[in-house]
């Protein structure tokens, strides 16, 4: 059962603050349905939000996806998907190895590039992710890294509106229940965290990255 009004330190931490020097325009990118893996000669699709400064779902766009694999290239112009402001794009990896995917928005500078995912043989045994990297992985797909740092993600906020998520600073419990439905923070301003409507296993590996111990050199 939830208190009937969380800490000042739990509003203020997850909660996004925006100020007038944050009022240009900058969009959050969310990747749906993150693959643990690519199949060669397999077609993927990869279906993608863009909400503008992290809450209006913006349709219209003309985005973009790119698989970088060293100095091979694969291009894909991303369609409309089935709801407005969700964009699909897909392609056919032709080899095994660490591919880089990256998305342009088509909503000024926003994008995203995920950590690499392996494309695999046809024939090959699918190889589990641990549960805090797979946690890694959507933080980045999930634009999570657009207003938040964390220490052990490898890319930097585009637009540091969120608080450091370095330390840990909230129990499992708490944490996923902030990520299943954000509404419970009270907002600061007109702002607040968008619902992304994670999946339960999503929720459990975002807790196991986020509130993963750091070994500080």
């Amino acid at each position: 059962m939830l208190p009937r009004a969380l800490p000042f330190a739990f509003v203020t931490a997850l909660t996004l603050t925006i100020t007038n020097t944050h009022a240009g325009g900058w969009a959050v990118v969310t990747v749906e349905n993150l693959p643990e893996q690519f199949v060669v000669g397999k077609p993927t699709t990869l279906t993608f939000s863009v909400r503008q400064h992290g809450q209006r779902l913006v349709p219209g766009l003309r985005a973009h996806a790119s698989a970088n694999l060293r100095d091979k290239q694969i291009d894909a112009n991303a369609g409309p998907g089935k709801e407005s402001g969700y964009y699909t794009a897909s392609f056919t990896l032709p080899e095994p190895g660490q591919w880089s995917i990256s998305i342009q928005s088509g909503f000024g500078a926003s994008g995203l590039t995920l950590m690499p995912i392996e494309a695999v043989a046809a024939s090959a045994v699918p190889t589990p992710v641990p549960i805090a990297t797979r946690g890694q992985q959507l933080f980045i797909a999930k634009g999570c890294n657009t207003c938040h740092a964390h220490g052990d993600s490898k890319a930097r906020p585009m637009s540091p509106v969120g608080v450091d998520l370095t330390d840990k600073r909230y129990t499992d419990g708490l944490l996923a229940k902030i990520l299943q439905d954000p509404s419970i923070v009270q907002p600061t301003g007109t702002w607040r965290m968008p619902n992304l409507n994670l999946k339960p296993q999503e929720i459990s590996a975002l807790v196991a990255f986020i509130n993963k111990p750091r070994t500080r050199p």
